[in-house]
Parts: C-alpha cells; structure tokens; sequence
C-alpha cells in the first residue's frame, strides 16, 4: 500500500544552530511502482516558501489581477 506523497521540502535542524532544507529531486522506484522512493537534493538553493491563500490574495489585489 503507497504511503502519502513526498513532501516538496524537508528541514532538518543542524547542531550549531539553524537548518537545512533539502529540496526534492524525484520520486522513483528501484524495484517496484507500489515501492516508491524520494530523492532529495542536498546542495541545491534553499527555495523560497510556498505564498499562503492570504499573500496571493494580497498580490493579486496590488498588480489588479
């Protein structure tokens, strides 16, 4: 049975303060459809968080759109 989708990002705290985000690549499978696995990239930029409901809303009502 599939699990639930792969998260876009995952963060991970570091012991000296602060985190790292690690951005999704692809989701595959080695062996199997029904065995799914997420590879994520861990050099990349740290993107910018996803803007809420509220936020395009505001946009939208600034450019007139």
């Amino acid at each position: 049975m599939p699990g639930p989708p792969a998260p876009e990002t995952i963060t991970v705290p570091l012991p000296e303060g602060g985190e790292h985000v690690y951005r999704l690549v692809t989701v595959g499978s080695w062996s199997a459809p029904d065995d799914p696995i997420a590879v994520y990239n861990d050099t990349g930029p740290v993107p910018d968080p996803p803007l809420s409901e509220l936020e395009k809303s505001w946009l939208n009502r600034r450019t007139g759109q």
